[in-house]
């Protein structure tokens, strides 16, 4: 409001997440200057969002897409495929959700889930339902990118991971 009041005349971009915006404070955000937002909405599965402790619904985050749309900020919305246990269906909820929600998005990039280092994933793998985790702490320093393997509990071996990953960035 301090922005808009002070009449700066000033254009800003930045990411977003769904949480917590309404209709009125992303008015305000384009009244003060606001052109693009970059949305991590991550899935268009209930479930996954579920499991990824995500604080809103596919519903929602279309919701709030359409809100941003309306208001005349471009939306830039990534995704995340083969999250922990993700499965066809849910691949198939976010093909959905992309679609249902296409005018109100701008551009789409997907990534890989990858498994972080120290996360708390990482820290406390049989909670999410992932074991074997395999670091190669020699080469891991930070600097260089190594993809951290696991083996999800009662699902997918770590190579057939990578290959759902791969179908799923094709869909």
């Amino acid at each position: 409001e301090a922005i808009i009041q002070s009449k700066l005349g000033i254009f800003w971009a930045s990411v977003a997440g769904v949480s917590h915006l309404d209709q009125d404070l992303i008015r305000k955000m384009k009244d003060s200057g606001c052109y693009a937002l970059t949305w991590g909405i991550e899935s268009g599965s209930d479930r996954i969002l579920q499991a990824m402790n995500k604080e809103y619904t596919a519903h929602q985050a279309g919701e709030v897409l359409r809100f941003s749309r309306e208001a005349g900020i471009v939306n830039y919305v990534n995704f995340i495929t083969g999250f922990i246990h993700e499965t066809r269906g849910d691949v198939n909820d976010t093909v959905r959700f992309i679609h249902e929600n296409a005018a109100s998005i701008n551009s789409v990039r997907v990534f890989d889930f990858d498994l972080v280092y120290q996360s708390p994933i990482f820290l406390a793998p049989e909670k999410f339902g992932i074991r074997e985790i395999c670091v190669d702490d020699d080469s891991y320093a930070g600097f260089k990118r190594t993809r951290i393997r696991f083996n999800e509990i009662n699902g997918l071996a770590w190579k057939a991971k990578l290959k759902q990953q791969a179908r799923a960035r094709q869909q």
